[in-house]
């Protein structure tokens, strides 16, 4: 079908899987397939089900509260200390609360893949936030160095005499730090 939604295509997909023979299924198809049809359970239902287990039921009831709060204020929920204390709401720290608690889980392995891949239905969802960004960063660098030419030292040009008597300041780590081996080899 075009123009489907990633959830609908994810449903889809796992609707094809529910109709294969049990014996046939992996552990992870299994787990992910309990995970699958208590959402399907809870949509036609209207509310999530006695027969649903209670941790699949709880997984989907955070999911759709992430969901709804995601489409409500159109963006995910901060998770930010430095903010003046009551900035951020109660519902919004108990969000940001089952976000870190999924991230921790994915981590962990803890996560069936039906988990996983639902999250990521989310908009704006990501398992590791910080490394998107980094990653955006770079390549945002990286084209704008593919269209200027080489890096451009703009604090020299502001300058009416060139750079300070020292000459250009060279960016370094402070002593004894070291970047992480995958950021390294980037670079």
């Amino acid at each position: 079908m075009p123009n489907q939604s990633p959830v609908e295509q994810l449903h889809a997909e796992y609707a094809r899987l529910h109709d294969q023979p049990p014996s046939t299924l992996t552990e992870d198809q299994r787990r992910s397939l309990t995970f699958y049809n208590g959402e399907m359970e809870s949509r036609s239902a209207g509310e999530i089900p006695d027969t649903v287990p209670r941790d699949v039921a709880n997984w989907i009831r955070n999911v759709f509260a992430l969901e709804a709060f995601v489409r409500c204020q159109g963006r995910m929920p901060r998770e930010n200390r430095r903010l003046p204390e009551g900035a951020i709401s109660a519902v919004e720290k108990q969000r940001a609360n089952s976000v870190r608690a999924q991230r921790r889980a994915f981590i962990a392995g803890r996560l069936s893949t039906y988990q996983a891949r639902r999250l990521l239905c989310v908009p704006g969802f990501s398992f590791h936030p910080l490394e998107d960004v980094w990653q955006a960063t770079r390549v945002a660098y990286a084209d704008f160095t593919a269209t200027q030419g080489a890096h451009r030292n703009f604090a020299a040009q502001t300058r009416p005499n060139g750079p300070s008597r020292g000459g250009p300041r060279k960016c370094a780590l402070p002593t004894g730090a070291a970047l992480c081996p995958q950021t390294g080899s980037r670079l």
